[in-house]
């Protein structure tokens, strides 16, 4: 009765790596923005608002021209009552030009978060269309063991790679884009402000960019298949909660039948509904996969100039000594 709830739950808890990465994002680019318009006071009412540079483009008499622009007259007033108590301006207090900040957001942000959260979705359905969601029932074997298959699946896997080289793309622009110089000439206090701008902005965005390579890593690290479920084990029922990870299911399923295969059945009969007498028919439908040596070992065989045989013997090798259960 509560299995479509349930399949809901867990497929998004097992899509939750991909939200984080596209959170991740937005988060990063959203921050390093906001770091672009972070001030010092001094800088920011000196330069920004009342200082001398807009106090003589716009007072409108001479007696008004004649005074010391609002924002010197505050701090020095200011500094004057507090006896010259020792308060850095530049260091004690900043401010975030928001106004600016979100203009910034709304001419470049969005555009790159939505681009790069576009093309996470695209990701998300070449999982989704391998997975489990819609070929099986919830808690069946079949259904956790599609779900960690489509990680594995190699378009899945290249485009990912693709993902990455994204992220790189965007990396080398945010790294150009903060290290850019003005066009104009600034004086000293705005080359400092600059400078604190800079050093804030690089933390957050590498800060963002080693958090999203973290959720690539949690998608991309699986382990090749090494055995192969027939149809009636793939319908087999076993223990698993909506909010458990496919993942961690089959660790503890391919456990307990590892725990069987050397003459204890206790795990796996807590583990699913199979019965004493099926427990051999469920050993006897787990069966193993040829060992294919990856890419990169081909190139490595290649380097070291072995031949085919040696190569084959190889593979024959990795087949031999591989665990059905793992």
């Amino acid at each position: 009765m509560c299995g479509p709830l349930y399949k809901l739950i867990n497929l998004s808890i097992n899509l939750l790596p991909f939200a984080l990465i596209i959170w991740g994002f937005q988060q990063m680019t959203w921050n390093t923005i906001a770091a672009a318009s972070v001030h010092t006071f001094r800088t920011y009412i000196t330069y920004d608002t009342c200082g001398g540079n807009r106090w003589k483009d716009q007072c409108t008499d001479q007696a008004m021209c004649n005074k010391d622009p609002p924002a010197e007259a505050f701090i020095r007033d200011c500094n004057s009552e507090l006896q010259n108590y020792p308060f850095d301006w530049d260091r004690n207090l900043q401010v975030i030009d928001l106004q600016k900040a979100e203009e910034n957001w709304n001419n470049t942000g969005i555009a790159m978060v939505a681009a790069f959260s576009a093309l996470n979705v695209i990701w998300m359905f070449l999982y989704l269309r391998n997975s489990g969601v819609f070929s099986h029932s919830f808690g069946t074997v079949g259904y956790h063991f599609k779900n960690v298959k489509a990680k594995r699946n190699k378009v899945f896997k290249y485009y990912g790679y693709f993902l990455i080289l994204v992220l790189g793309g965007f990396l080398a622009f945010g790294v150009i884009s903060i290290g850019a110089q003005e066009d104009r000439e600034m004086t000293s206090a705005e080359e400092e402000d600059k400078k604190d701008q800079q050093s804030k902005m690089y933390t957050i965005f590498f800060n963002g960019v080693f958090q999203c390579l973290m959720g690539f890593i949690a998608l991309l690290t699986t382990v090749e298949d090494t055995v192969v479920y027939g149809e009636e084990l793939m319908n087999l029922k076993v223990s698993s909660q909506p909010w458990q990870m496919s993942q961690s299911v089959m660790e503890k399923f391919q456990d307990a039948v590892s725990a069987a295969r050397a003459g204890d059945d206790r795990y796996i009969k807590d583990l699913s509904d199979v019965g004493t007498g099926d427990i051999n028919g469920v050993l006897n439908d787990v069966k193993a996969i040829e060992f294919e040596l990856s890419f990169l070992q081909k190139v490595k065989n290649c380097i070291l100039c072995k031949s085919s045989s040696q190569q084959k013997n190889d593979e024959i090798n990795m087949t031999n000594t591989v665990d059905p259960e793992k």
